[in-house]
Parts: C-alpha cells; sequence; structure tokens
C-alpha cells in the first residue's frame, strides 16, 4: 500500500548497456567491437540481394565478417542466398532504420515449400 505523497525511486537507474565484447579473428588478432544497445529482428522472404545488403519486408539489412550465416541448404556465404528465400534476422537497429545483422537463418528456399 502506498502512502500519500509517498515516490517511488529505483536505484540504480536502468539504463542500456554500453559495454565492449572482444572477439578473435581467424587469424588470433584480438579486436573491440562494440556491443549496440538496440536490437532488432525481422522474418521473411528476401526481395533484393546485393551482397552485402539485402532486403525483407522493406528493411535493408547489411552484413558483415562477423554475421553468423545458417539455416537449410550452403550458406557459406550471402551468395549462397537468393531473392524469394524465407529467412529469420537478427542484429542492431542503426539510427539510419537499417539492420547490422549478427545472425540470419534461411528457414526455406526458394522454390522449396
Amino acid at each position: 500500500m502506498q502512502t500519500p505523497g509517498a515516490r517511488l525511486r529505483l536505484d540504480p537507474p536502468i539504463r542500456e548497456p554500453t559495454a565492449r565484447a572482444k572477439s578473435v579473428d581467424p587469424g588470433g588478432v584480438q579486436t573491440r567491437r562494440r556491443q549496440r544497445e538496440k536490437t532488432s529482428s525481422i522474418s521473411g522472404r528476401i526481395d533484393t540481394l546485393t551482397p552485402p545488403t539485402l532486403s525483407v519486408a522493406g528493411r535493408t539489412i547489411i552484413t558483415d565478417a562477423h554475421t553468423h550465416l545458417h539455416g537449410e541448404g550452403r550458406t557459406h556465404s550471402l551468395a549462397d542466398f537468393n531473392v524469394g528465400d524465407k529467412v529469420e534476422i537478427e542484429g542492431v537497429l542503426n539510427a539510419d532504420g537499417t539492420i547490422l545483422a549478427e545472425d540470419l537463418k534461411r528457414t526455406e528456399e526458394a522454390g522449396h515449400n
């Protein structure tokens, strides 16, 4: 029960994480990659594909060397994906509305329903 005039205070204040994570590239060189604050997920069919970018449900998706590609069929590189493939993407929502993909999973190849 709340007392009249009482205030609720959250201590410490809630903040988005801004930590840095270490990663190691295949050559063994250690790099730092900043963890972004806002994550986003989207699924649907690939509308357009011009590596390193693709479009799903009207949203531009950007891939990089850190994007994990997996799922049905061959998925060694973005060139293995096709317009019409059904995908699920998780990544970082950029200020310009694009998504930097951290995980790109093909759930169905185009023409294989």
